[in-house]
């Protein structure tokens, strides 16, 4: 049969959810994999995790072959921040696959932005009725949401319309299950499960009994979407089908199952409260099957239940011969929190498999509460794998645990510079001052990561001792290391690294620049005076920053330096100035901001109009209603928003 892409793809996209936390190297990987279903899955299950590692595979993955890889990328991306991809969603309700509409569908009603609610309306007329039931649910999503209700009363009709049509279409599927051949039933089962019709149980649940595995499969995703109670004990069941990707997809199901956003009487018939011993004696049953798939499911599931009866088999687990078994199991058990789980991760720190030994290492620290699992994790600094020991610093590094600073401080004599590097940095997360030293030494290092690690750690220790080896690290070649010298100089403070930070304005690098302006905001009073020079400077880079770092510090001595600043020929010092000068409550900023909104620039013209919308006064309102015929739009719209402003005061 050639079922197996439409398949995979919906059995990876229903358990999408299930991927945990860390598996983000995993769920990336998928998008390479040759078999189009899984990378789908892949793009999907990374929306859900949340991790910006994701960002950019996921925008290679829009370029994929397949436009249902596509539409999960897409979706995925909004989800991760980038609404400027919100649009290939949208596009993805005229493709030509029904399945690709209804997923669209279906992510932009997670997604919530208003902007989908007229192509949405328009996929209500698409000549699916399963299309038109995702687009319909994902509009009563946004609507619900934003309060956007125009054009529902146009919704419910169409709706009105659509339910005999819905109807029939039940009907179709409920007969394709039935008497359909394989191919057939199998649509027809994932169809059912995506409709969510309660109708529809009774025969899914007659279909898990189909002389087909694909069929069976599909049975076991449908009841797991459609999340009615019946399902509890036939999906159970399926955990003894003769076909191991069908118990995979039966454990996978009833994690699903027992999600805490899912079903009350659900979650109730798992943990066996309703028809006996429920879900979790089967799931721990099925960590001896044969196949490590089902294995692995079933831990993963157990793990979502959070029963502690599952306690004892998931620890066994981490026994099992499969990596991957043994992997999630560890995961699991750090999400547990329970204290009998410490000792057999620690030993699972000894594992053969690096992943593993990570996982291990992630789950105690879960349990960083917990002394044994600080001494666990002290203990992962000396595994062979550089990977492991940067996770074990960097890990402590977040519990914050005085125990580890001496092991940290040894692990700044390790051999691999990424090593150093976040040994330094999980110092500088603790904070301890006996770091300081060893820390300053380490800003010779010969590896430029190394060196803005200690940089960056002596931000946080903010030893005085180390600003003069800081302010020898303004002149490092690496730029990494003077953004960070720059930052702790102005953590510690005091005069002597006003000078030195001053130079760094003018740094060739702008991120420099920008930290060093920062730094001497911190700084504050000490830095005043040496700015108000730094106006002078012949270098425009210089002054725009020393403009800035005054209206951040506010002091009433920058006023007179900012108004002249406005007469610089340079264009970024007059709108610096500007900026700076919106930042105070003094009432000589008026007339020259007022005398800005002739300035020959447009950006200087409008940052002038925002400001004085900010300052509230009255002298301004003849100058910004001439400012409403500015050649600049911008300008013009943020004049009348700055009279509106007047206006109410």
């Amino acid at each position: 049969m050639k079922l197996k892409p439409i398949f995979v793809l919906l059995i990876i996209a229903a358990l999408a959810g299930l991927v945990a936390a860390d598996q983000v190297d995993d769920a990336i990987a998928y998008l390479k994999d040759p078999e189009w279903g899984l990378r789908a899955g892949g793009a999907a299950s990374l929306g859900n995790l949340g991790d910006p590692r994701a960002i950019d595979p996921l925008i290679e993955a829009l370029s994929d072959e397949v436009s249902m890889v596509r539409v999960h990328a897409a979706s995925s991306l909004v989800k991760l921040g980038r609404p400027e991809y919100l649009d290939r969603v949208i596009l993805a309700l005229e493709d030509e696959d029904k399945w690709v509409r209804g997923w669209a569908a279906t992510h932009l009603g997670d997604i919530g932005d208003p902007r989908a609610i007229v192509p949405l309306r328009e996929a209500l007329r698409d000549e699916d009725p399963w299309v038109r039931s995702k687009a319909s649910d994902a509009l009563g999503k946004i609507i619900e949401a934003t309060g956007d209700d125009e054009g529902v009363e146009e919704e419910k009709e169409e709706e009105k319309d659509g339910a005999s049509e819905e109807d029939d279409e039940l009907s179709r599927l409920l007969y394709d299950l039935e008497h359909g051949d394989p191919e057939e039933r199998v649509a027809a089962a994932l169809s059912l499960g995506e409709m969510g019709d309660a109708r529809a149980v009774g025969p899914l649940i007659e279909a898990l009994k189909d002389v087909e595995w694909e069929v069976r499969g599909a049975a076991v995703i449908a009841l797991a979407g459609i999340g009615d109670d019946r399902a509890v004990d036939p999906v159970i069941g399926a955990l003894l089908d003769e076909d191991p990707a069908v118990r995979t997809l039966a454990a996978a199901a009833l994690g699903r199952l027992a999600d805490p956003r899912g079903f009350e009487p659900l979650t109730d018939a798992l943990l066996g409260e309703i028809g006996g011993a429920g879900a979790v004696d089967h799931l721990a049953e099925a960590l001896g099957d044969g196949n490590w798939s089902v294995r692995a499911m079933a831990a993963e599931a157990l793990g979502r239940i959070g029963d502690p009866r599952a306690l004892g088999p998931l620890i066994a687990a981490l026994g099992d011969e499969n990596a991957t078994v043994r992997l999630i199991a560890a995961g699991v058990l750090g999400g547990s929190g329970s204290p009998e789980a410490i000792d057999p991760l620690i030993e699972a720190l000894k594992d053969g498999e690096p992943a593993v030994r990570a996982a291990a290492v992630y789950a105690l620290g879960e349990m960083g509460d917990d002394p044994r699992a600080i001494d666990g994790l002290i203990s992962s600094l000396k595994d062979d794998d550089p990977a492991l020991r940067i996770y074990g610093a960097m890990i402590l590094g977040g519990l914050g645990d005085e125990r580890a600073v001496s092991p940290l401080i040894d692990l700044l004599k390790d051999d691999e510079p990424e090593v150093r590097a976040m040994a330094g940095v999980a110092l500088g997360d603790i904070g301890s001052e006996k770091a300081a030293g060893p820390l300053i030494d380490l800003l010779e290092d010969e590896a430029p990561e190394v060196r803005a690690g200690a940089a960056q750690a002596l931000a946080t220790v903010g030893d005085e001792r180390a600003t003069r080896p800081l302010i020898e690290a303004l002149g490092d070649e690496e730029a990494s290391v003077r953004s960070w010298a720059s930052l702790a100089l102005g953590s510690i403070g005091g005069p002597e690294a006003v000078d030195p930070l001053i130079a760094g304005l003018g740094d060739e690098d702008e991120g420099v620049r920008t930290v060093a302006a920062a730094a001497l905001a911190e700084i504050g009073g000490d830095a005043v005076d040496p700015l108000i020079k730094a106006l002078e400077e012949e270098d425009p880079s210089v002054q725009i920053w020393a403009a800035w770092a005054l209206g951040e510090i506010g002091d009433p001595k920058a006023v007179d330096p900012l108004i002249e600043a406005l007469k610089n020929e340079d264009q970024a010092v007059r709108l610096m100035a500007v900026v700076g000068l919106a930042g105070f409550d003094d009432d000589r900023r008026a007339e020259p901001l007022i005398a800005a909104l002739a300035d020959e620039d447009e950006v200087v013209r409008f940052a002038a109009a925002a400001a004085l919308a900010e300052i509230g006064d009255p002298r301004a309102e003849e100058p910004l209603k001439k400012a409403l015929e500015d050649e600049d739009p911008d300008v013009r719209r943020k004049a009348a928003e700055a009279l509106d402003r007047l206006e109410g005061v």
